[in-house]
């Protein structure tokens, strides 16, 4: 199950990461975390916009809440 590998690879990666909401990885929540997971919004395994670092909360949907999630850590850097 292609979304399953994705989530159990994500848990794994977030135990190296201090900030989830931090999609790229560059140190800082900003506008291009917002963008990717708006990029990504409605998506679910499988879906050519589906992205599981956008997936904050391992629910194999990007929705409003993973949007609203990356949106209350905005300007946080780890």
């Amino acid at each position: 199950d292609v979304g399953r590998t994705d989530v159990e690879e994500r848990i794994i990666n977030v135990q190296n990461v201090t900030l989830i909401t931090d999609i790229n990885g560059d140190g800082v929540v900003d506008i291009t975390d917002i963008a990717m997971v708006a990029y990504a919004y409605d998506s679910k395994p499988g879906d050519p916009r589906w992205d599981p670092r956008c997936d904050i909360n391992a629910d194999l949907i990007i929705d409003i809440t993973d949007v609203s999630m990356v949106a209350y850590d905005y300007g946080k850097s780890a």
